[in-house]
C-alpha cells in the first residue's frame, strides 16, 4: 500500500507528505517489543488512531502503523 510516501524522520518517527505520521511511543514498564508504534493523521489535526474505546491503537512495528495510517488516510 506504501507507494514511497512515507519518508523516515528520524529512527522512531515517520512521516508522510500529507503530515500523516507514526511515531514511538513506548508504554512504561513494557519490554522492547511492546506495541509502541502509534499513528497520526494528517496535518494540521493530527488526530490519532484509535480503538472503539478512543484509545490509541498501537502497533509492534512501524510497518503495520503506517499501513494502518494508509488505510484510516488514503
Amino acid at each position: 500500500m506504501r507507494d514511497g510516501r512515507w519518508r523516515e524522520v528520524e529512527v522512531c518517527h515517520h512521516e508522510r507528505e500529507d503530515g500523516a505520521a507514526v511515531r514511538h511511543v513506548p508504554l512504561r514498564d513494557a519490554v522492547e517489543r511492546a506495541l509502541g508504534w502509534i499513528g497520526l493523521g494528517p496535518a494540521p489535526h493530527r488526530a490519532p488512531l484509535t480503538d472503539r474505546q478512543g484509545r490509541h491503537r498501537r502497533f509492534r512495528t512501524p510497518g503495520a502503523a503506517m499501513d494502518a495510517v494508509d488505510q484510516a488516510w488514503p
